[in-house]
């Protein structure tokens, strides 16, 4: 499988051995790009989740019994005991935007606070 630079058409080759094909330059649609390029950030699903929901898709936090995974897709390891924990994100009064922070941004505004 080679892609084009910018995603818009790929060219496939197989070889098994009853046949060889080839296809050049099929076109790929932008909602498959997600599912073709990794991200550093964000996973496969959520890339195609903000391509197919028009950005409407809103990221999860997940706390289990051995690691908590953030909204922005960080994950660390927790040692949760037998009683009650509660997860939450600081949001000022001012937030005007649905997108998140970038990490820079976030010790900004973290530091703003103190």
């Amino acid at each position: 499988v080679k892609l084009s630079p910018k995603l818009r058409y790929v060219n496939v080759s197989l070889d098994a051995p009853l046949l060889s094909a080839q296809f050049n330059n099929i076109w790929v649609h932008p909602n498959v790009e997600p599912l073709l390029t990794v991200h550093p950030e964000y996973s496969t699903a959520e890339r195609f989740l903000q391509v197919a929901t028009q950005k409407q898709y809103l990221p999860t936090c997940v706390v289990d019994k051995n690691f908590a995974q953030t909204f922005d897709n960080n994950t660390y390891p927790v040692r949760l005991g037998k009683c009650w924990h509660v997860m939450f994100q600081e949001a000022p009064k001012n937030f005007e935007s649905r997108r998140h922070p970038s990490k820079s941004q976030s010790q900004s505004q973290y530091q703003n606070y103190q």
